[in-house]
């Protein structure tokens, strides 16, 4: 069968600030991380904004790279994608 056509998601956080708490998908999966800092190499490569998003799971801290499109302030937002 053909995969469905994916739509690009429109911007919800028009302005997020760093070390608020996002919800973000990466990989297929939702997640709640901090913001982190811009990845400038991403955003030129893109034409975007790019930030590092900052977990921590069983006591380490792991580290995702989200676009902006991929960033929501609920979790709603994200599952209908």
């Amino acid at each position: 069968m053909a995969k469905k056509k994916s739509e690009i998601r429109t911007i919800s956080v028009k302005s997020p600030k760093q070390g608020d708490q996002y919800y973000f998908l990466f990989a297929g999966g939702i997640l709640k991380g901090t913001l982190g800092e811009r990845i400038e190499r991403l955003e030129s490569h893109y034409e975007e904004k790019w930030y590092r998003m900052h977990v921590i799971e069983r006591g380490r801290e792991m580290r995702y790279p989200v676009s902006q499109r991929n960033i929501a302030l609920t979790y709603d937002e994200l599952r209908s994608i």
